[in-house]
């Protein structure tokens, strides 16, 4: 057999190799990603119902909120439904309209989650700093939403009176567009710091000096 036609048969070889991995590697990425979904399903319907059993608890107890022990621990929870959300939502691999959805949901969870904090902090004097950040993940749109979230994620990390709830301006949802209306947010990124607006970049020295650590 010619030198040639060995070299060839290499070449094809390697590229069906090269061909037959990427497509088992593509295959993994969509079941992984299909597989973080579903987890994600199942852990905010968890959230949800543990919520509403608090809600339940409050009504029957007629709005005794500050008994529950376990109020603010469902913040966990939830920071675990968005920090998976976050690791999927750059896969290629992912079913953007399932994505979209299980966002929106996540987002009512955190409105929801967000007003009873609210109702926690003023019925039983807690100082829990509350925090809203809207941001998009459009660069163009916001070319500084990356920076902002990473300084959002080192404040809630190392204060544990900071509740951050994060909002996708470009979710189009009635909650989420109310939500911005009553705070006069307009742009991404801009913070709600225990209801003030700070629209625009903000950095870490300024966020710090704006929670009551």
């Amino acid at each position: 057999m010619k030198r040639a036609d060995v070299s060839r048969k290499r070449y094809i070889i390697a590229f069906l190799l090269a061909t037959g991995i990427f497509s088992i590697g593509l295959l993994l990425g969509i079941t992984l990603t299909s597989a973080k979904l579903s987890e994600v399903e199942k852990l905010q319907i968890e959230f949800r119902n543990r919520l509403i059993n608090l809600e339940m608890e409050d009504l029957l107890t007629e709005g005794k909120i500050c008994q529950f022990s376990d109020v603010d621990d469902l913040v966990d929870e939830l920071n675990k439904i968005g920090e998976t959300l976050t690791s999927i939502e750059d896969d290629p691999g992912t079913n953007r309209d399932e994505l979209v959805a299980l966002k929106e949901y996540y987002s009512l969870l955190e409105i929801r989650h967000m007003v009873y904090m609210q109702k926690f902090n003023e019925q039983c004097g807690k100082k829990l700093d509350i925090i809203l950040y809207f941001y998009s993940n459009d660069d163009e749109k916001c070319v500084d939403c990356a920076s902002q979230g990473y300084i959002l994620s080192y404040i809630r990390n190392k204060y544990s009176n900071v509740r951050i709830y994060s909002y996708d301006i470009d979710i189009d949802n009635p909650a989420i567009r109310t939500l911005m209306k009553i705070n006069n947010v307009t742009a991404a990124p801009s913070l709600v710091i225990n209801d003030d607006l700070y629209a625009g970049y903000n950095d870490k020295k300024f966020v710090e000096e704006k929670i009551s650590n």
